[in-house]
């Protein structure tokens, strides 16, 4: 039980995430509600644990299902997804726009949005674990132990990859955030700009190269980078 978890925490830095304190901390920047933090947090971190468990125990029949689910490179359900994504990247930036034309008053309102739909937000990101090397190697290790070292190799694998995560969840439950906030309202002061416009041009080039693949598949049948 020991070597499993010692070698969860090793699998666990080895996989350190920044993208869930970034994504917490927009969202408390953007006024998120103390509930919808909390919300955001522990889904993030309990639904991480429960995929990794539900993985290692699944074992193989659950790749093979998933594989089985999985359209064929040449598929047209990859041409509607591209479709559609440019299409939700299309709106983001004309509602971009139009808010950028607002005075900044009106864009200082706080975030909307209950406990579930954080909620959702989280239980979302943790999907993204699943794929990761780390993830799929805590499983491998700890899918001969019993379900309490599973749990428990999941926990740690999670809980330290996302320390950064946890950690200002911790410092805003203690109050101690604010001068983390007051340091990244400056950057934006300072920064904002420049970042918005790498930002916009870098979804313009998104959703054109999306469109022209879908494009050429329609022509040809084929898609760019098949």
């Amino acid at each position: 039980m020991l070597t499993t978890l010692a070698q969860a925490v090793g699998l666990g830095i080895a996989g350190i995430d920044p993208f869930g304190a970034a994504i917490l901390l927009s969202a408390i920047t953007a006024g998120a509600s103390r509930a919808g933090v909390v919300a955001f947090t522990t889904a993030a971190v309990g639904t991480t644990v429960a995929a990794g468990v539900a993985v290692t125990v699944a074992g193989r029949d659950l790749f093979e299902w998933a594989t089985d689910l999985v359209p064929s490179a040449d598929s047209a359900v990859w041409a509607v997804a591209e479709l559609v994504a440019a299409v939700v990247i299309v709106a983001w930036l004309v509602r971009r726009r139009r808010r950028g034309d607002r005075p900044a008053t009106e864009r200082t309102s706080p975030t909307r949005g209950g406990p579930l739909a954080y909620a959702a937000a989280g239980a979302a990101f943790s999907v993204t674990g699943i794929v990761d090397p780390t993830f799929l190697a805590t499983a491998a290790i700890a899918g001969s132990t019993s379900l309490a070292t599973l749990v428990a190799a999941f926990t740690l694998w999670t809980v330290i990859s996302q320390f950064m995560l946890v950690g200002l969840f911790v410092a805003y439950l203690a109050g101690a955030h604010r001068p983390l906030l007051e340091r990244v309202r400056r950057m934006r002061e300072r920064h904002g700009p420049t970042g918005a416009r790498l930002v916009t041009g870098a979804a313009i080039v998104m959703a054109g190269f999306l469109f022209v693949d879908v494009g050429w598949f329609v022509a040809t049948g084929r898609y760019l980078f098949e």
